[in-house]
């Protein structure tokens, strides 16, 4: 059957049901927003506390502000990263459906994709809940009023492809990699969670480290989400050239690892081959 518009249109609205049902277990609405926030809620509040414990009144809210932002745009790369690895692992160990997925008219990454997506909604409250939460008990001095909402509609736009093209990356690895695949997906945020500024300034890395950090395109994306959020990080221009070309550049290679571990895949049976158990 030949892949068409058609095809991939429905393909993806399937993916995106599909994907859905699976990762809210088929509950309804109203449980889902429970659950899904009450993370959220809890990192605010234990990040609250300690930080009102371990400080005291008279501290700088600055740094607290640029670590909980890093934090908040973290849990976008998080969940899309975990949620892609997990596609490709519950699809071959538990579902033992990759085969059919791979070989039906829809191509594997429109499925990918869909059967993805609930990261971004969720994302996006996980994100308003730390941020409000953390600005009322806190004090950040965050107002509605001096957030460039246009760079930052633009600026979320960009850094969720590179967030996409990360899940790509981590789900050709899981494509390929037996019986500890699941695994990958906390190792690549882990180690980009040190690397990508978003609790640690890249300028107190080591400077083989730090050369990775600025080649990373979310470090500059978090970056410029301070900037957009908060007056007091504005003290200097934000790096959206910098970001705009690693964004494309590291899309582009997550891209093709993705293709040709798919290929060396399919060439050498791993695809279909159930290692866990």
């Amino acid at each position: 059957m030949a892949i068409n518009r058609l095809n991939i249109k429905q393909g993806f609205k399937a993916s995106v049901i599909l994907g859905w049902k699976i990762e809210t277990n088929w509950s309804n609405l109203f449980t889902v927003f429970i659950v899904k926030c009450s993370k959220p809620f809890a990192v605010a509040l234990m990040l609250t506390a300690m930080y009102t414990i371990a400080s005291g009144p008279n501290s700088n809210k600055d740094d607290l502000a640029w670590a909980i932002t890093g934090v908040c745009v973290w849990s976008f790369i998080q969940s899309a990263t975990e949620l892609y690895s997990y596609a490709i692992i519950g699809e071959r160990e538990w579902f033992r459906n990759i085969i059919n997925i791979i070989t039906a008219p829809t191509p594997l990454s429109v499925y990918l994709l869909g059967r993805t997506l609930i990261w971004l909604p969720i994302g996006i409250i996980n994100f308003i809940i730390i941020i409000l939460i953390s600005n009322s008990a806190l004090n950040f001095g965050l107002n509605v009023s001096d957030i460039k909402f246009g760079y930052l509609i633009i600026s979320l736009l960009f850094g969720f492809g590179s967030v996409v093209g990360l899940g790509f990356l981590v789900a050709g690895i899981s494509l390929i990699t037996p019986r500890f695949s699941e695994g990958i997906a906390f190792g690549v945020t882990g180690a980009l969670y040190l690397l990508s500024g978003s609790i640690i300034k890249p300028a107190l890395l080591p400077a083989s480290l730090m050369a990775i950090s600025n080649a990373l395109p979310f470090t500059h994306w978090i970056e410029i989400i301070r900037y957009c959020m908060f007056s007091y990080f504005r003290y200097d221009d934000p790096p959206l050239t910098n970001f705009l070309i690693s964004s494309i550049i590291f899309c582009c290679i997550s891209y093709l690892i993705y293709k040709y571990c798919l290929y060396k895949g399919r060439q050498s049976g791993k695809i279909e081959l159930s290692t866990m158990f």
